[in-house]
Protein backbone atom coordinates (compact mmCIF):
# COMPACT_ATOMS: atom_id res chain seq x y z
CA UNK A 1 0.00 0.00 0.00
CA UNK A 2 2.58 2.70 1.34
CA UNK A 3 6.38 2.67 1.61
CA UNK A 4 7.71 3.68 4.83
CA UNK A 5 8.75 7.44 4.58
CA UNK A 6 11.73 8.42 3.60
CA UNK A 7 11.15 11.76 5.74
CA UNK A 8 11.58 12.22 9.23
CA UNK A 9 8.41 10.93 9.26
CA UNK A 10 6.68 14.38 10.07
CA UNK A 11 5.15 16.12 7.29
CA UNK A 12 5.52 19.44 5.72
CA UNK A 13 2.94 21.29 4.59
CA UNK A 14 2.82 20.64 1.04
CA UNK A 15 4.46 16.88 1.66
CA UNK A 16 5.06 15.45 -2.02
CA UNK A 17 5.38 12.01 -1.55
CA UNK A 18 3.23 9.12 -2.08
CA UNK A 19 -1.05 10.17 -0.76
CA UNK A 20 -4.11 7.95 -0.79
CA UNK A 21 -6.79 10.43 -0.83
CA UNK A 22 -10.44 8.97 0.40
CA UNK A 23 -13.93 10.66 2.15
CA UNK A 24 -14.67 9.45 5.43
CA UNK A 25 -17.74 10.75 7.09
CA UNK A 26 -16.55 11.95 10.18
CA UNK A 27 -14.44 14.14 7.84
CA UNK A 28 -15.38 17.30 6.03
CA UNK A 29 -12.42 17.40 3.61
CA UNK A 30 -10.78 14.69 1.66
CA UNK A 31 -8.92 12.72 3.88
CA UNK A 32 -5.48 12.31 2.68
CA UNK A 33 -2.94 9.67 4.34
CA UNK A 34 0.63 9.09 3.89
CA UNK A 35 1.72 6.17 5.39
CA UNK A 36 -0.14 2.87 6.51
CA UNK A 37 -0.42 4.01 10.25
CA UNK A 38 -2.76 6.95 9.13
CA UNK A 39 -4.35 5.13 7.02
CA UNK A 40 -5.26 2.10 9.45
CA UNK A 41 -5.84 4.93 12.35
CA UNK A 42 -8.52 7.12 10.18
CA UNK A 43 -10.22 3.92 10.13
CA UNK A 44 -10.05 3.20 13.32
CA UNK A 45 -11.40 6.95 14.11
CA UNK A 46 -14.19 6.98 11.68
CA UNK A 47 -15.34 3.59 13.13
CA UNK A 48 -15.14 4.71 17.18
CA UNK A 49 -18.38 5.92 18.97
CA UNK A 50 -16.21 8.61 21.16
CA UNK A 51 -14.91 10.92 17.92
CA UNK A 52 -17.67 13.19 16.10
CA UNK A 53 -15.10 15.14 13.93
CA UNK A 54 -11.98 13.99 12.35
CA UNK A 55 -9.19 16.71 10.47
CA UNK A 56 -6.26 15.26 8.78
CA UNK A 57 -2.69 16.81 8.26
CA UNK A 58 -3.08 19.91 10.18
CA UNK A 59 -1.30 22.66 9.78
CA UNK A 60 0.70 24.46 12.54
CA UNK A 61 0.39 28.05 12.28
CA UNK A 62 3.64 29.50 13.28
CA UNK A 63 5.58 26.63 14.10
CA UNK A 64 9.26 27.88 14.42
CA UNK A 65 10.69 24.89 13.03
CA UNK A 66 8.61 25.15 9.67
CA UNK A 67 5.70 24.52 7.93
CA UNK A 68 4.43 20.63 9.43
CA UNK A 69 0.81 19.26 10.15
CA UNK A 70 -0.80 17.27 12.73
CA UNK A 71 -1.58 14.22 11.30
CA UNK A 72 -4.85 13.41 13.10
CA UNK A 73 -7.04 16.26 14.65
CA UNK A 74 -10.25 15.28 16.26
CA UNK A 75 -13.30 16.48 18.42
CA UNK A 76 -14.22 14.00 20.68
CA UNK A 77 -18.20 13.34 21.70
CA UNK A 78 -17.61 15.46 24.71
CA UNK A 79 -16.36 18.11 22.68
CA UNK A 80 -12.59 17.93 23.68
CA UNK A 81 -10.16 17.69 21.00
CA UNK A 82 -7.28 15.06 20.68
CA UNK A 83 -4.48 14.71 18.66
CA UNK A 84 -2.41 12.09 17.14
CA UNK A 85 0.98 11.86 15.51
CA UNK A 86 1.79 8.88 13.71
CA UNK A 87 5.13 7.93 13.61
CA UNK A 88 7.37 4.77 12.06
CA UNK A 89 9.39 3.00 15.15
CA UNK A 90 13.09 3.56 13.16
CA UNK A 91 12.34 7.18 13.15
CA UNK A 92 10.96 8.10 16.84
CA UNK A 93 14.63 8.56 18.17
CA UNK A 94 16.39 10.51 15.26
CA UNK A 95 16.77 14.15 16.45
CA UNK A 96 14.47 15.76 14.06
CA UNK A 97 11.44 13.49 14.32
CA UNK A 98 11.74 14.42 18.53
CA UNK A 99 12.09 17.90 17.62
CA UNK A 100 9.17 18.02 15.78
CA UNK A 101 7.10 15.74 18.30
CA UNK A 102 7.96 18.10 20.88
CA UNK A 103 7.02 21.09 18.55
CA UNK A 104 3.56 19.93 18.33
CA UNK A 105 3.19 18.61 22.44
CA UNK A 106 3.99 22.07 22.89
CA UNK A 107 1.77 23.52 19.72
CA UNK A 108 -1.43 21.42 21.07
CA UNK A 109 -0.44 22.53 24.80
CA UNK A 110 -0.65 26.15 24.52
CA UNK A 111 -4.31 25.81 21.96
CA UNK A 112 -5.43 23.67 25.28
CA UNK A 113 -5.34 20.54 24.18
CA UNK A 114 -4.12 17.92 26.44
CA UNK A 115 -5.21 14.69 24.74
CA UNK A 116 -2.08 14.10 22.52
CA UNK A 117 -0.14 11.08 21.41
CA UNK A 118 2.01 9.33 18.93
CA UNK A 119 0.94 6.34 17.46
CA UNK A 120 3.46 3.42 16.29
CA UNK A 121 2.39 0.10 14.96
CA UNK A 122 1.57 -2.80 17.21
CA UNK A 123 4.29 -5.07 17.61
CA UNK A 124 6.92 -2.57 17.58
CA UNK A 125 10.10 -2.17 19.81
CA UNK A 126 10.89 0.77 21.33
CA UNK A 127 14.13 1.46 23.27
CA UNK A 128 14.66 4.47 25.58
CA UNK A 129 18.23 4.37 27.46
CA UNK A 130 18.61 0.76 28.62
CA UNK A 131 14.77 -0.11 28.70
CA UNK A 132 13.20 -2.00 25.69
CA UNK A 133 9.38 -2.20 25.63
CA UNK A 134 7.47 -3.93 22.85
CA UNK A 135 4.14 -2.53 22.03
CA UNK A 136 1.23 -5.36 22.06
CA UNK A 137 -1.86 -3.70 21.67
CA UNK A 138 -3.06 -0.69 20.84
CA UNK A 139 -7.33 0.41 21.77
CA UNK A 140 -7.94 4.40 21.31
CA UNK A 141 -5.50 6.15 23.50
CA UNK A 142 -4.34 3.62 25.40
CA UNK A 143 -1.28 1.10 24.73
CA UNK A 144 -0.42 -1.78 26.57
CA UNK A 145 3.41 -2.68 26.35
CA UNK A 146 6.13 -5.86 27.54
CA UNK A 147 9.09 -4.49 28.77
CA UNK A 148 11.71 -6.95 26.80
CA UNK A 149 14.27 -6.56 29.33
CA UNK A 150 12.79 -7.05 33.38
CA UNK A 151 9.91 -9.36 30.96
CA UNK A 152 6.87 -7.77 33.14
CA UNK A 153 4.27 -5.69 31.78
CA UNK A 154 4.11 -2.04 33.53
CA UNK A 155 1.08 -1.33 35.50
Amino acid sequence: MFPQGRTANRRKKNFKGRCEKRVLGKCAEVCRTYDTIQYVYADLLQASDEIKEIRCNVLLDGLEVGEYTSDFVCTKADSNLMVRECVYRKFLMKPLTVKLLDASRDYWLRHGVTDWGALVKKHDLLRSGDTIIRVLDVQGDRGLVSDCIKRTMPV
